[in-house]
């Protein structure tokens, strides 16, 4: 949560790529041990976790702006600039 006012207010333009970017190493750490057999560290869970929460952070930005936009206008925007 520390994070959502540096997407709200787009010190960092906030971005579906981005929260995509951000959830990568999340996924790549739970596959290579599912798979790999191999075990993680605090350091790694904690920067992964970190990102992951950036990432919902960056959604909940997204989803939050593109709902009060819609009901602004009256039916459903899409907004171009937050989807890459």
């Amino acid at each position: 949560m520390l994070m959502l006012p540096v997407f709200h207010f787009e010190v960092i333009r906030p971005t579906i790529l981005l929260a995509l970017l951000f959830t990568i190493p999340l996924v790549a750490d739970g596959a290579t041990q599912a798979l790999g057999g191999r075990e993680s560290n605090n350091t790694l869970r904690f920067v992964t976790g970190l990102l992951f929460g950036m990432a919902q952070a960056v959604c909940i930005v997204v989803v939050g702006k593109t709902l009060v936009y819609s009901f602004m206008e009256g039916h459903l925007v899409y907004l171009q600039s937050h989807i890459i």
